[in-house]
């Protein structure tokens, strides 16, 4: 045992088995001891890093910190110390020295050489930048990187972090492009693979589909099978099912389990098959593959597509085939942990859920590790009827707070059971990985719709892979029912009728409110930023605070409506000034993302995007079908036909500015754009329509609202009675009444408007302040059913833009018991100040006055 390597194993193995006594001390004293006894370089370096992993066990964070930094000290850069950098800057990271862990990478980078491994350091200090929002620094470092180390020294990590990062500040383009130079550099059998995979996630996200099937289609055949090229296979199996390619989907993925040798993963494409075709409702064919891929994988593999099986059969609520399975005689080989899986599966199907609970608690304590027990064990006693025991269970659970991690669901439904609000708003809050709308996304019913919508293809986020069966108690069923033994459409059914019966939670048996029993509320309107600069971000948001809080002395805004129009061109730069603008005035007056109201206008989708969506056509080689103002007739032989995916793109900045704003990105399908706000405390309900959705650089005219964006929205208006007695308030773009060709000129849906309750409708573009009435019941005493036309001026249009002796123009919607006031504000000069704007008219020989009343 005198060689090192003998010893360090010698040392490790007996530090080990101190532990596993308890005896720390004497553990870390062993290790200590052979640090200092081995005079192999690489050695001691391990026996720093295992003595630092073992302090870090037992929470002596300091203590090993302390240990991995005098590794780094007298251990030479050459001999494996990039180990002992990256531990040891984790530790400082989790003890909250996040810039102590970035300035020991930064050190580590300069003094080890490029061929040791340094892609680590490169890799964990731009993740850290990155975490601390210094992204643009994180960027440079990784393209330093790049540039340094050569493409066979692991430099594929670096690639994939800097495209990672591009991606995530909106440079896609950028991205892909980076990644594609990784591609073409770095050798196939160097894991190049990850880069194909990401670049092509990221050419799917852009609506590049076939590009980046065509990419990943040329990494499989430039790798090698044994090269890691799984992932590939599987990643673009997924693209082309998600194209509606299904059947090219499953022979492509079959061809990959042909050519691939099976210990090279190849029970992943098993699985994205079986996903595929259960999705085809093609399930006995999904099952039966299943089967087959059982016989033909290396039986350390069998466990997954084990799962996988177990799952289906509990899915489709086979209860024999899954009762085959667990006896044994299925020829399958299933391990501890799949054999109790399986068995709470049964019982769950079975609706014994406390015999499931007790099956999942008593393999707790015999497989602690397998933490899929305590998950089940939860969410069977929450499913018995028993929520307390289910939180205690759960609040012990290790969660990652990952978004789409299918225990923060649970956890969300339990603590919501409990009537823990904060907590299950937080869970919910990571789970989505955004901010929620507490009123009408914090309920049972919305938790459980989330359960009934599909994840990935690989169903690592798809929640009914996890909990397959639902019980009664929770869904409102008579009986326990799977995704796949009920359609979406009854599932959907259900859920309204429990809504309906559902007291809500959140807010507790408070009476009820109607829109006349709230006091006064103060809602911003504003319309036609056009904003072009940062500057203006700085200036605007000081000009308008100071006016709110000097002029009108107003003591918080209700909510904001911005209603089109914010930015000039549509372009990113444009988006980042009306960020900065929204996040200056948020400084002065605090609102939840819930409380902006935001709607897009023409000069909110990009002219640039438009035209690429265009392709240009022989009318004679064109073999579709023409839909009039689908296309753009250039002569009488050539045209230019729209790609309706592309096409949709104009709007892209736009959502990447909602989503910056509202916590999730504007809707791209356009019967989605009917978004709903509800503010609880305020009893105001607006409804955001986008009435530039049909407009482009060649179709400037032709604003409308689209029927059936607005009939969901109105549908759910109908279905939930927490909506029934607010004030609603509806917001677009265009006005209905315009002396310009580039009106709503169907205003036919005023009337369901009026049928639905609403009151108001407000509006922008034509950058001077209206009001106008429209009634939908001509009743003597004035109290049918009407709508009030408000529209704002424009807050911000370049100078040339305005109409001639017209201002720049703001509303305040004042909102009191049964009125509503609307004062109307203006600023002449650019550099000048907000002041009243006496427009409104009061009859012959009185003076006009800043403001009038709509009675509510």
């Amino acid at each position: 045992m005198s060689h090192p390597e003998g010893r360090y194993e010698l040392y490790r193995h007996c530090a080990e088995l101190l532990e596993r006594s308890d005896q720390i001390d004497e553990a870390a004293d062993l290790l200590r001891e052979g640090i200092s006894s081995i005079a192999h370089y690489e050695s001691r370096s391990k026996l720093y890093l295992a003595c630092g992993m073992l302090l870090k066990r037992h929470n002596r964070i300091d203590e090993a910190i302390a240990l991995l930094r005098q590794g780094i000290d007298h251990i030479p850069s050459e001999y494996g110390v990039e180990r002992l950098y990256t531990s040891c800057s984790d530790l400082l990271t989790q003890a909250n020295r996040t810039d102590e862990a970035i300035t020991l990478l930064r050190q580590g980078i300069d003094l080890i050489p490029l061929e040791h491994n340094v892609s680590t350091l490169y890799t964990s200090c731009g993740n850290l930048l990155a975490q601390v929002n210094r992204t643009d620094e994180a960027i440079t470092l990784l393209r330093q990187g790049i540039d340094l180390i050569l493409p066979e020294h692991n430099v594929s990590t670096l690639y994939t972090s800097c495209g990672n990062l591009l991606a995530q500040v909106n440079r896609t383009d950028e991205a892909i492009t980076l990644l594609r130079q990784g591609i073409d550099l770095i050798l196939p059998e160097h894991n190049v693979s990850t880069l194909y995979t990401s670049c092509g996630n990221l050419l799917a996200q852009v609506n590049r589909t076939d590009e980046a099937i065509t990419l990943l289609r040329q990494g499989i055949d430039l790798i090698l099978p044994e090269h890691s090229v799984s992932t590939l296979y599987t990643s673009c199996g997924n693209l082309l099912a998600q194209a509606n390619r299904t059947d090219e989907a499953i022979e492509f993925l079959r061809q990959g389990i042909e050519r691939i040798p099976p210990e090279k993963n190849i029970f992943s494409l098993y699985q994205c098959v079986n996903k595929i075709l259960v999705r085809d409702g093609r399930i006995a064919e999904a099952s039966q593959f299943l089967k087959d891929g059982l016989q033909k994988i290396p039986v350390n593999q069998q466990y997954k597509l084990a799962e996988t099986l177990i799952w289906m059969n509990a899915a489709t609520q086979n209860q024999a085939e899954l009762e085959k399975i667990l006896a044994g005689t299925g020829a399958i080989q299933l391990s501890p942990s799949m054999l109790v899986r399986g068995q709470i599966l049964l019982a769950q199907l079975q609706e014994n859920w406390q015999r499931a609970a007790e099956i999942a608690s008593e393999g707790m304590t015999q497989i602690p590790n397998y933490l899929t027990l305590r998950s089940q064990a939860a969410f069977s006693w929450l499913s018995a009827g028993d929520p307390k025991t289910a939180q205690q269970i759960i609040q012990d659970y290790p969660l990652k707070p990952v978004e789409g991690n299918p225990i923060l669901w649970l956890k969300a439904l339990i603590d919501l059971k409990n009537n823990d609000i904060d907590t299950a708003a937080t869970s919910l809050e990571t789970y989505l990985g955004r901010l929620i709308q507490v009123e009408t996304e914090l309920t049972e019913t919305f938790l459980l719709s989330l359960w009934n919508t599909p994840g990935s293809l690989e169903g690592k986020t798809d929640l009914a892979f996890y909990f397959p069966t639902l019980p009664p108690s929770i869904t409102g069923f008579d009986i326990p029912i799977t995704r796949i033994s009920f359609s979406t459409s009854e599932f959907i059914d259900n859920l309204i009728a429990k809504r309906h019966k559902e007291q809500t939670k959140v807010y507790g048996n408070t009476q009820e409110q109607t829109s006349l029993s709230v006091g006064l509320r103060y809602v911003l309107h504003l319309s036609d930023l056009h904003i072009i600069k940062p500057d203006q971000a700085i200036l605007w948001s000081h000009q308008l605070a100071q006016d709110l809080y000097n002029e009108l002395d107003i003591p918080q805004l209700d909510a904001l409506i911005i209603s089109g129009d914010i930015a000039n061109h549509s372009t990113p730069e444009e988006y980042q000034a009306a960020e900065q603008f929204l996040h200056n005035l948020r400084q002065d007056f605090p609102l939840e993302p819930e409380q902006i109201i935001i709607v897009p206008g023409n000069h909110d989708l990009n002219w640039q995007q438009a035209k690429k969506a265009y392709k240009l056509v022989d009318l004679e080689d064109y073999e579709g079908e023409l839909k009039e103002g689908h296309y753009i007739e250039v002569d009488d032989t050539v045209i230019r036909v729209r790609d309706e995916t592309s096409y949709k793109q104009r709007f892209v900045n736009f959502s990447n500015f909602y989503q910056a704003i509202a916590g999730r990105p504007y809707p791209q399908e356009y019967d989605e754009q009917g978004i709903l706000y509800h503010l609880r405390q305020q009893n105001l309900l607006f409804l955001g329509l986008n009435s530039a959705w049909q407009l482009d650089h060649h179709y400037t005219s032709r604003a409308s609202i689209n029927m059936n964006a607005l009939s969901k929205a109105l549908t759910e208006i109908r279905r939930n009675p927490d909506y029934e007695n607010c004030l609603k308030i509806a917001v677009w773009h265009h006005p209905v009444v315009s002396t310009h060709d580039d009106k709503i000129t169907d205003s036919a849906f005023l009337d369901q408007l009026a049928v639905a309750g609403f009151r108001l409708f407000l509006h922008g573009h034509i950058h001077k302040a209206k009001t106008s009435n429209y009634r939908y019941d001509m009743s003597q005493d004035g109290d049918g059913r009407k709508l009030d036309q408000i529209c704002a001026g424009t807050f911000g249009a370049p100078t040339q833009e305005l109409f001639t002796a017209t201002p720049w123009q703001y509303n305040l919607l004042q909102f009191e018991t049964n009125k509503l006031t609307v004062r109307t504000r203006r600023r002449s000069e650019e550099n000048g100040a907000w002041e009243a704007d006496s427009i409104w008219r009061q009859g012959a020989g009185q003076s006009s006055v800043d403001r009038y009343t709509i009675e509510l």
